[in-house]
């Protein structure tokens, strides 16, 4: 691909608007649930917004996806900060995610800061059981980026890993206000009135 039409992809993509397709999700009791996408199959998928009976209002990040042509030109982190700024209207304090490679590791610290990143676990990230949080894991961030590039040759495959730490991000006193808030729809009948702020 010449670099004249590899630009026009990055740039398309950088300039277009964040969707955001709610829907009830179909794992976890009809939650509602939100899929971010932006042009060329650049996407953040599967994101549970999830009120538990204790009270806890938290967000279960999906998968996240940046197409390999467009990759390094900060699609990711766009995204990222799409779901941010929807945690912000919906008063969710807290996201948790699963970060199996060092390139979504890279995006959530530039994104929202070592300071604010709590590492929980670290193994096997099964996404059909998401664990409870448990106490913060010491490391540095150069340490859990070390972690993960040695994850990376084991599982070669950068689309296709299960091995890296379960994380929490916590969100309150963020100023969001500037970042991109996505153009919502409603897929399904996700009844967003179950999470809205009193």
């Amino acid at each position: 691909m010449s670099d004249q039409i590899g630009n026009r992809y990055v740039d398309g993509v950088s300039s277009a608007n964040i969707s955001a397709y709610w829907r009830s999700s179909a794992y976890d009791d009809g939650k509602p649930t939100v899929d971010l996408l932006l042009p060329l199959s650049c996407y953040f998928i599967h994101n549970v917004f999830n009120v538990q009976d204790s009270g806890v209002r938290r967000v279960e990040a999906g998968l996240l996806r940046v197409a390999p042509n467009v990759r390094g030109n900060g699609v990711g982190g766009k995204l990222v900060r799409g779901l941010g700024a929807l945690t912000q209207k919906y008063d969710f304090p807290e996201i948790f995610v699963g970060l199996a490679s060092q390139y979504s590791f890279d995006i959530f610290v530039r994104t929202f800061g070592w300071d604010r990143m709590i590492l929980q676990s670290c193994g096997f990230l099964d996404p059909k059981k998401t664990p409870k949080p448990t106490e913060k894991l010491g490391l540095s961030v150069e340490e859990a980026r070390s972690k993960l590039v040695a994850f990376g040759q084991v599982e070669k495959d950068p689309e296709d890993r299960y091995l890296g730490f379960w994380t929490t991000i916590e969100l309150s006193g963020l100023d969001m206000s500037n970042w991109e808030l996505p153009s919502e729809f409603r897929q399904d009948s996700v009844d967003l009135n179950t999470f809205l702020p009193n």
